[in-house]
């Protein structure tokens, strides 16, 4: 070599680690699996390391030095070059989902065998099962680190909802899913598919709704999340889903979303809210029908207009009344009633007859038919002011 770093220098290298090693991979490894990639990564400056210098580093036998890199190169992280001599080329780390392995069909024998016996058709025969599909469940026991029993529980349950027809994709995102919640013990599984059983009925009370009436496993997985990490009950769940009149799963899932973030669980909170709720909404579009305004998207004009000037004590009747009146003189925008409004807060005006005879504000109002991507462009200092009598 003609150009060689020196000793100091080599050792005061830094190595770049990625994330994904740490996160993906490492949790998994063998202790000494880890020592060894970590050594060798920080060889890669020295011309002439060698696979006896991580040996006695690290004190092991070069067997298992050599072990560990098969055990990495397994991993898809390493290519064994060569092993006598050896010869190590540290790969790309890749997220694992993305690693094209081969897996040896003979440590799996077990597995597939019962993978037989519980894939069977009506006539008792095992149905086709091909490579991919193997590889995909050997991917979920290696990579996802699913225990062969929990893996042929899910796989034994998606067949019991599907079918011997149940497709190697549905088990498998049934399974990543799991495995995402840190499911993946055969105990852990069968108390997590015992649950999706228990709620079968009222899940079902729920799809009725939204004109379905099979029950699939993303069902399921979204009643959980309601049950236990959202904090519904199930008789609220049931009612709420009645009342919806649009929508599927998906939407009222979002539904309920929004009322765990406003700490809404109970019923009656949840229909006095949304009583108010609906009719602000009534009060805005009459406000924007008043002055001529179109949006298909109401919650901008709710948000920053309507629900200040009712919170700074101004009644549905006054802002309507106004909002005609503004009409009238052609001064058809939100902001204009907005900086009326500030003016008669602050001159203590409660009263439209009173307050229309005030001498109305300097207008710096947004110009004639507000649209709805104008509606947010309201003056700073009116804003603040605004914002001040809240304080």
């Amino acid at each position: 070599m003609f150009v060689k770093l020196s000793e100091n220098l080599i050792k005061r290298q830094k190595i770049s680690l990625d994330s994904l090693f740490i996160q993906e991979y490492m949790p998994y490894a063998p202790d000494i699996a880890i020592k060894v990639y970590l050594y060798g990564l920080s060889l890669f400056c020295d011309a002439d390391n060698s696979i006896d210098m991580i040996s006695d580093a690290l004190r092991i036998d070069s067997d298992e030095v050599l072990s560990a890199f098969k055990y990495w190169e397994n991993q898809g992280l390493i290519s064994l070059i060569s092993i006598d001599p050896p010869l190590v080329e540290y790969k790309e780390v890749v997220p694992a989902l993305e690693q094209i392995k081969h897996y040896d069909a003979a440590k799996f024998a077990a597995f597939n065998e019962q993978l037989h016996a519980i894939l069977k058709n009506k006539d008792g025969d095992s149905r086709l099962i091909n490579k991919a599909e193997y590889e995909a469940y050997y991917y979920a026991i290696e990579h996802l680190h699913i225990d062969e029993a929990a893996m042929l529980a899910i796989i034994a349950y998606c067949v019991r909802l599907k079918g011997a027809s149940a497709k190697c994709a549905y088990i498998m995102t049934v399974a990543r899913n799991l495995a995402a919640e840190k499911i993946t013990t055969f105990d852990k599984v069968e108390e997590r598919l015992s649950e999706f059983d228990l709620y079968d009925s009222d899940i079902k009370a729920i799809l009725k709704e939204f004109g379905r009436r099979k029950v699939d496993i993303h069902d399921k997985r979204l009643w959980i999340k309601w049950i236990k990490d959202w904090g519904f009950k199930a008789e609220t769940i049931v009612k709420l889903a009645k009342q919806q009149k649009r929508g599927n799963i998906e939407y009222f899932d979002k539904v309920l979303q929004s009322y765990y973030e406003l700490k809404l669980f109970n019923i009656d909170e949840i229909q006095k809210h949304s009583d108010a709720h609906e009719k602000i909404a009534d009060l805005t579009k009459g406000v924007l029908k008043s002055l001529g305004i179109r949006m298909e998207d109401i919650s901008p004009a709710i948000n920053e207009y309507i629900k200040k000037w009712l919170d700074l004590g101004f009644d549905e009747n006054i802002i309507m009344d106004l909002a005609k009146d503004c009409f009238k003189k052609n001064k058809r925008s939100l902001e204009y009633m907005h900086l009326i409004l500030l003016d008669w807060k602050k001159s203590g005006i409660k009263n439209l007859e009173e307050g229309l005879k005030k001498k109305p504000p300097k207008e710096t109002a947004a110009p004639i038919g507000t649209t709805q991507k104008s509606i947010g462009k309201v003056t700073q200092k009116s804003l603040e002011e605004l914002n001040s009598l809240f304080d």
